[in-house]
């Protein structure tokens, strides 16, 4: 069966997760993930994603083996993982979709695949899964769709990925604050230590 492989960010990607992909199978890497995927010894047939986090050689990578690059604005509803995921179901004859991350995927970004995996969009596929890190997941459709619903799932994973990116965007505000105060009290000038009358008095005697 065609076999389609989803490399996202994270870390190295673990041996178990290699070892799972078949001979002739379709690899798409959503943004860091293709430095993932080479490093591992797979060679990326589409590179998906706004690009905001794959190395600068991965990039060289990408055009030195005339990879096909889908490139999106930062500013976007769909995750790279999202937009990786779909891009797996327009391939001609897929039937199984793997998803690989390594054990260093954000937590924001593993609940975003674990939605990402029980779209309904994926119900017609022979098998799904992913492993994350070490971790294996098979059964993950049924889970989710047990808790949340096919119809709640797209809305649930679009209210999720905004949450984290306003989340993000908080946090980076607020190291922008602190470096900015930090700053102006490195500006200030410090007051002059003030003299003790009783000093100057006796030096004068």
């Amino acid at each position: 069966m065609s076999q389609v492989v989803v490399v996202i960010g994270g870390a190295d990607l673990a041996a178990l997760a290699v070892e799972r992909v078949g001979d002739g199978a379709t690899v798409i890497a959503a943004d860091s993930g293709l430095d993932h995927a080479v490093a591992a010894g797979l060679r990326p047939a589409l590179l998906v994603g706004d690009l905001d986090s794959i190395s600068a050689s991965g990039r060289m990578w990408a055009y030195a083996h005339e990879t096909e690059v889908q490139e999106h604005p930062v500013d976007k509803d769909a995750s790279d993982t999202e937009l990786a995921i779909a891009a797996a179901l327009r391939v001609p004859g897929v039937q199984q979709l793997l998803v690989l991350a390594g054990d260093g995927d954000r937590l924001d970004h593993m609940l975003g695949t674990i939605l990402a995996l029980g779209h309904p969009s994926l119900s017609e596929l022979a098998r799904v899964g992913a492993i994350l890190g070490t971790t294996e997941l098979v059964i993950i459709l049924v889970i989710v769709l047990v808790l949340f619903g096919p119809k709640r799932l797209p809305q649930l994973g679009k209210s999720l990925g905004k949450t984290m990116k306003s989340l993000r965007e908080g946090l980076d505000g607020k190291d922008d604050e602190d470096e900015q105060a930090a700053a102006a009290k490195a500006e200030t000038p410090s007051k002059p230590k003030a003299t003790d009358a009783s000093e100057d008095d006796s030096t004068e005697e």
